[in-house]
């Protein structure tokens, strides 16, 4: 799977300082299926959601 990353560049070298994965607010991510299941068209509301990070 891939993640949208951010990389933060020196501005003078060029050298890669980090890259940070970008996140994305559930409701920006139920936003493009007008809130609702793309498999069975549930309607789905954002603040019935949770969201987790866990450090692999």
């Amino acid at each position: 799977m891939s993640y949208p990353c951010i990389e933060v560049i020196c501005g003078k070298c060029g050298s890669i300082i980090n890259k940070i994965i970008s996140l994305k607010s559930v409701r920006d991510v139920l936003r493009p299926s007008s809130n609702r299941c793309r498999v069975c068209g549930n309607a789905l509301n954002p603040s019935d959601f949770a969201v987790e990070l866990h450090k692999q």
